[in-house]
């Protein structure tokens, strides 16, 4: 009976470790397939965005508190990061944490990097721009971080005759309140950087950011995109995207901002002017005085277009809140008007008299 009695416990036991066995088997086999279904296979990065920011734009789009570090650089580009991106040119993203050595990394590349690639805004801890690229977007290509920032210096190299600026200068295409450029014009001039020019020419993007909420038409432009490959030491098409500048026809690229102390000495005496020249028809002068400014940078702009001989219509006045703007003594005064809309207000020979030769309405 006894021997029986152990016979059975023994069986016991196996069935036990049987379905054990089984059902640890089972769990394994599903947390394996569980595994496997939710890999896949990271972006492969095939080619480096080497994205150009235009201050004027950074500073100018800048929400306060925060203020950019003066003098703004306003005749020339600066590097906002090299990010990796796939063949199709879409940047990747990650979440690897690699540790760097910020100060050893640094210091033997610093004078370089600061002459090409500064950082734009005020009072940020040491090293932050660059810190903020490589942990965002640099630690996504594969590279360690020494050949991540050597890339940057060497992609610096290639542009022959300096910063980018100088080619669209090149190009007749420059910073100004009042001129506007398609985005073709912009690409084309960039593409000079390419020489001997490539055919077909190499791609490249460019970033806008809109002025206003309420303008539809005309955009600033705030970065232009090269592409290279990984190691920087040459330039590479951008493969074909969609680019948020599609949606502007015209493309301004702002001067320096005006001082906040300028701003200040008017009060709160700000106007928006929209202006679209029809004589002479002149390429680059299809629009603009856009955005914000006191009232004595609006006035100095608007010599400058008269000193061409350019007539404008529909130009738009915003005025906030109630001013009186006179412009050349007494021949433009507009007082205690909200809105208004002046057409053919200037003539070859100066400013007319609004009243005599010009057209005042109620915005609608």
């Amino acid at each position: 009976m006894k021997k029986l009695s152990l016979l059975l416990f023994l069986v016991l036991i196996v069935i036990l470790l049987v379905i054990i066995s089984n059902v640890s088997c089972q769990d394994k086999t599903t947390l394996f397939l569980h595994v496997d279904d939710s890999i896949k296979a990271p972006p492969v990065p095939a080619l480096m965005w080497y994205v150009l920011t235009w201050p004027p734009t950074f500073c100018l789009k800048l929400r306060p508190p925060a203020q950019c570090i003066k003098p703004i650089r306003d005749h020339e580009f600066t590097l906002h990061g090299l990010w990796p991106a796939d063949a199709n040119g879409k940047t990747i993203t990650c979440t690897i944490t690699v540790p760097v050595d910020w100060d050893k990394l640094i210091r033997p590349r610093e004078s370089r990097l600061k002459t090409f690639w500064p950082e734009l805004k005020e009072n940020q801890p040491k090293y932050s721009i660059w810190k903020h690229e490589w942990e965002k977007h640099g630690v996504c290509g594969l590279t360690t971080a020494e050949q991540y920032f050597d890339a940057a210096i060497k992609t610096n190299g290639l542009f022959t005759r300096g910063n980018l600026y100088n080619y669209l200068a090149s190009s007749n295409i420059v910073s100004s309140d009042h001129v506007a450029y398609t985005q073709d014009d912009i690409i084309k001039a960039i593409q000079t950087v390419f020489a001997p020019a490539p055919a077909p020419a190499l791609g490249v993007y460019l970033r806008c950011t809109a002025i206003d909420s309420t303008n539809t038409t005309h955009g600033y432009l705030s970065e232009a995109v090269v592409c290279t490959t990984m190691d920087g030491s040459s330039f590479v098409t951008c493969p074909p995207r969609a680019r948020n500048c599609d949606k502007f026809p015209h493309i301004v690229i702002p001067p320096r901002p005006p001082r906040r102390r300028e701003s200040q000495s008017m009060g709160q005496r700000m106007l928006r002017f929209d202006f679209v020249s029809r004589d002479p028809p002149q390429v680059g002068f299809e629009s603009r005085v856009m955005g914000d400014y006191p009232v004595r940078t609006v006035r100095r702009e608007l010599l400058v277009c008269a000193s061409r001989g350019l007539i404008f219509h529909q130009a738009t006045i915003h005025f906030y809140p109630y001013i009186g703007l006179d412009l050349r003594g007494a021949a433009v005064t507009l007082e205690g008007v909200q809105g208004v809309e002046l057409s053919e207000i200037m003539r070859k020979d100066g400013f007319i008299n609004s009243t005599s030769g010009g057209k005042l309405s109620p915005l609608k």
